[in-house]
This record gives structure tokens, C-alpha cells and sequence, in this order.
């Protein structure tokens, strides 16, 4: 894929903002390694390219190119040598891209000197907040700068050179990149009786193989390995600061708590920032709400939340929300619905440095979810959940099930409700009520749109396995509680939260002590065998 560093727009993307049809990007004639959308992008970027582009041409060998590994293990031969050029010559180096590229490899290579080095990375990029923003758009105009930043790796293009190839980042461990490839399976590692079960004798031996892989890694850290943690805290940390201008805190969960750069518009600096500022938020959303990438990055992705919560009151305040900078599906640049709601549940669930932010973002959410169609109209958009599929909303409430039901029995701190994260951040309540409100919002219950209600609740019961929070073969409860809201054909729960605790509490039928317990018993475990039946099938 490639990119326009001025404007950021992606090559065969329209973009009525900037109006963009599509076309492809034209190629600086100099250095050859940057793109725009058209000359007046050029132009108008010139004096944050003019120093790389000058030296690249004069000098080629200023950035080497794919084939060039032993150059560039010479030139930067471990991380000092990188670390170095990213404190003192983070304003001049050509190829910086090049530097980041290198760190990437040096961290893979050896784990624990990643560890050791990367916190100190990890501090210095912090301390990039700070600086102007024109000065970070001179930083992402270095060449392959903006490829490496701001692009998806399922974005690559087939007409892309092999240097350019060398520039795509997906922050993804070796573990995380053996999940991807489980993916339709849902997020996580099939269970043993559904492998078994699988009938087409091909992709068995596929998911099994790839089923070994995963268990040959360390799977005591939930947040990835070493290696790519340590990069993540580098690279989310200067994608952080090219979003937001933010405030000096001893933690770095709160640096997406600030100002998004640029804002107000005040001479073409400034409108090159807030086109950086949208493009880096966009890609660190879109990364955030990747949950094999937040499982591979863990804590190193600590801001994100926060940098939602300042992009969504950003766009709310702007009239923008879910507007001409954003895809159909989402809210705020690079982020959905859907996966904002299911990358705030991960990150209370498993008590990450940033719940407390989660747990404002899902607040946020269930208040828009519950806004009126007045507001809707202001900001021009039909509703929270435009753009969903009924497969993504149906994900969405078996996540939100999920949680509601692990919360339940893991989350609380003694007689009241109060939830621990680490660094000593309490979240006053976990957020049940956010989570009954997105639920009936998601399945359209809130509408009373029926037909729509139906579709979901449908699809969660008969392939919830499958588009569900966990691995293939566990996700048999939230399955079977789908089943269980779908009798009588009611389609409505007003208390979700009362609705699984009933279902969980329900004895077996053998164990019933009156007639109207018996028989719900006996739904729920009839709800079990139709959810078991869909493993068989």
C-alpha cells in the first residue's frame, strides 16, 4: 500500500475529504521513495521533505534499499547504534524508516537484550509528546516514514517494490500471527474436542498444525513475547505523538489524555499536523481494536484508550463523529463501534494498566448509543452502529455475554464492586450498566427492531463458535445463553446482567426444587445440547 505523506490518503482509497477519486499516487522524481496525491500535496509538503529528498538523491546509499542487509546491519549494527541515532539525529536521518526497521530485527533476534533496551526507548518516545507538531510531520516526510507508520499490512499492494515491502508493520508477535491465521475460529486457540470434529480432513491437519505451533511457544504472558512488547512500546509511543499534544504524568496510560495536534487550523503548519494527527489515529485505533495485536503488545498499547476517548470528544465536538474522516463502519478514524466496545472489555478483564480509561470509553459509548435521533441528525450519521454487519453485531454481544459472565465470577474486590488494574488504578464499578445498555443496543433490541433483533441472536447461537471471543469449542456457554434468549421468540432482555446470573444459577433438572425451576432447567440444558450440536455439525 502506498501512501500520500501529505495528505495521507491511501493509494486506491477515495477520500472525499481531501478530495481524493482514488487514482494512483504520483512518485517523487528526486529520491523516488515518496508519494503524493497530486502536486499540490507535493508542494505544499515540500519543506518537511526537501532535506531527505535532497541528500537520498545526491547520495543513494543515504537509504538502502531491501537487498542491502549487510549494509544496514553495518550502518546499524545493534540497538545502541539506533538508539543513538533516534536521540540525536531524529530531525536529520534520511532513513529513519530504516532505523526503526532495523530495531524491529534486533529485538526479534534477542529478546532479552529488547527487554532491557526497550524501556529506555519506550521513555525517550514518550518525551516526543511534546515536541511541535511540525516538527513531527517533518519526521513522518523522511521517505518509507509514513509506509511504516501509518499502513496496514492487509493494505499491502501487489505493485509495491520490495523496499517498499520491507516497510509494512503489523506489531504482531509470532504466537499473535499463528492466532491470525485461526482467525475463523474465533479469537483464540480451538479446544481439543472441537479440532476432533472437524470434518474436512485437510484443514484439520491445518488448524492442528497450526494448533502445535501456538502451544510451542510460551504462553505464560498473555501480552506476547518479549520482543514484540518491547517494540510496541517504541512504535505506539511515537504514533501517540503524532495524534495528540499532551500533558507531562508519570504513567503512560494517560498520554492519550490531550489535544489532538493541529486543531485549529492556524497557517499550513498547522494543517499538515492535523492531517498527521488524524492519519496516526487512525492507524493506532485501527491497531488497538486489532485484538491479536493488543494481545501480542499488551501494556505497551497503555495510551489507547485514553487517545479514544480524546478523538471521540474531539469528533463529537467537531459535528465529525463517524464523518468524511472516517470509513463507513466507524466512529472516530481507524475505530468501530464494535471493536471499541470488545477492545475495552479485554483490557478490564484481564487488568490492564489502562481499565480505568476502558471503562470511561464504554460510559462514552453507552451514552451515545442511547443518544436521540436529533443528535444523530446533527452529526449526520443513522446511529452508533452504522456499517455493521449482523455477523460483527452478533460478535459484539457474545463478547459483551462473555464478559459480563467472566466479570462475574473473577472481577470485584471483597463484598462491594470496585475492580484493581495494575499500577493501584481502581475502577469504582465495573460496568455492568454500560455493558446492559450496549448490548441491547447492538442487538437492536433498544430499536424494537425485531427482524434485526432475531438475525443476531440468531447467528450467536448457530455460529457463535465461530465469531465468538475465545477459541473454537469455548465459547459452549455464551452460545447455549443465546439459545436461551431466543425461546418463546421474545427477543428482548431489559436486565442483561440479571438475565446471566438467572441462566448460571439455574440447578440441573435432577436438582429443581419446584415445577417452574424445573422447567427452565431443563431449557437451559436443552440450550446446551443445541449449542454442543453445533461442534457436531
Amino acid at each position: 500500500m502506498r501512501v500520500c505523506s501529505y495528505t495521507y490518503v491511501i493509494e486506491g482509497v477515495p477520500d472525499a475529504y481531501f478530495d481524493y477519486d482514488g487514482s494512483p499516487l504520483l512518485r517523487c522524481s528526486r529520491c523516488r521513495l515518496i508519494y503524493y496525491k497530486d502536486k499540490a500535496a507535493q508542494k505544499a509538503h515540500y519543506s518537511f521533505h526537501q532535506h531527505s529528498c535532497k541528500l537520498i538523491a545526491s547520495s543513494p546509499s543515504s537509504f538502502p534499499s531491501s537487498n542491502d542487509n549487510a549494509t544496514i546491519a553495518a550502518k546499524y549494527p545493534n540497538l545502541d547504534a539506533c538508539f543513538s541515532v533516534l536521540k540525536d539525529n531524529l530531525a536529520n536521518c534520511p532513513d529513519l524508516a530504516v532505523v526503526l526497521f532495523r530495531i524491529r530485527q534486533l529485538m526479534d533476534e534477542d529478546p532479552g537484550e529488547a527487554f532491557n533496551m526497550g524501556m529506555s526507548m519506550h521513555s525517550w518516545a514518550r518525551g516526543v509528546i511534546f515536541y511541535p507538531g511540525n516538527f513531527l510531520a517533518a519526521v513522518m516526510g523522511r521517505p518509507c516514514m509514513a509506509k511504516l507508520m501509518l499502513c496496514s499490512v492487509d493494505d499491502d499492494s501487489e505493485t509495491e517494490s520490495d523496499t517498499e515491502r520491507m516497510f509494512t508493520e503489523d506489531l504482531l508477535s509470532d504466537k499473535a500471527r499463528v492466532l491470525k491465521e485461526l482467525s475463523n475460529y474465533g479469537h483464540g486457540r480451538p479446544s481439543e474436542e472441537f479440532i476432533r470434529r472437524i470434518a474436512d480432513p485437510e484443514e484439520k491437519k491445518r488448524v492442528e498444525r497450526l494448533c502445535r505451533q501456538y502451544d510451542g511457544f510460551d504462553n505464560t504472558d498473555e501480552s506476547g513475547d518479549p520482543s514484540s512488547m518491547s517494540y510496541c512500546y517504541l512504535y505506539f509511543s511515537l504514533l501517540v505523538a503524532a495524534a495528540v499534544r499532551a500533558r507531562s504524568t508519570n504513567f503512560s496510560f494517560h498520554d492519550g489524555n490531550g489535544s489532538i495536534r493541529g486543531n485549529f487550523y492556524i497557517g499550513p503548519d498547522s494543517v499538515a499536523e492535523y492531517h498527521l494527527a488524524i492519519a496516526a489515529l487512525r492507524r493506532a485505533m485501527s491497531l488497538w481494536s486489532n485484538l491479536d495485536v493488543l494481545d501480542s503488545c499488551g501494556d505497551a498499547m497503555a495510551p489507547a484508550a485514553a487517545l479514544a476517548i480524546t478523538g471521540l470528544r474531539h469528533c463529537i465536538a467537531k459535528r465529525t463523529l463517524g464523518g468524511v474522516a472516517c470509513r463507513e463502519d466507524e466512529i472516530i478514524p481507524g475505530l468501530a463501534a464494535d471493536a471499541a466496545v470488545k477492545a475495552c472489555l479485554c483490557e478490564i478483564l484481564r487488568e490492564a494498566i489502562s481499565a480505568r480509561y476502558a471503562a470511561e470509553l464504554l460510559e462514552l459509548l453507552a451514552d451515545l448509543a442511547q443518544r436521540p435521533s436529533s443528535f444523530w441528525e446533527l452529526v449526520e450519521r443513522p446511529s452508533l452502529w452504522r456499517g455493521l454487519s449482523v455477523a460483527r453485531r452478533a460478535s459484539c454481544a457474545l463478547a459483551i455475554v462473555r464478559f459480563v459472565s467472566d466479570a462475574e465470577n473473577e472481577g470485584g474486590d471483597g463484598d462491594d464492586d470496585s475492580f484493581n488494574a495494575n499500577f493501584g488504578q481502581k475502577i469504582d464499578s465495573l460496568p455492568f450498566n454500560e455493558c446492559n445498555v450496549l448490548f441491547r443496543a447492538v442487538t437492536a433490541m433498544a430499536e424494537e427492531d425485531s427482524n434485526l433483533t432475531k438475525a443476531v441472536l440468531d447467528l450467536a447461537s448457530a455460529h457463535g463458535d465461530y465469531i465468538g471471543p475465545v477459541g473454537a469449542g469455548r465459547n459452549l456457554k455464551g452460545v447455549a445463553f443465546f439459545y436461551y434468549l431466543s425461546r418463546g421468540e421474545k427477543y428482548y432482555v431489559e436486565d442483561l446482567v440479571g438475565a446471566i446470573e438467572q441462566f448460571d444459577a439455574l440447578p440441573k433438572s435432577d436438582q429443581a426444587e419446584d415445577d417452574d425451576e424445573l422447567a427452565m432447567a431443563k431449557a437451559k440444558e436443552e440450550c446446551l445440547k443445541l449449542a454442543r450440536s453445533n461442534i457436531d455439525d
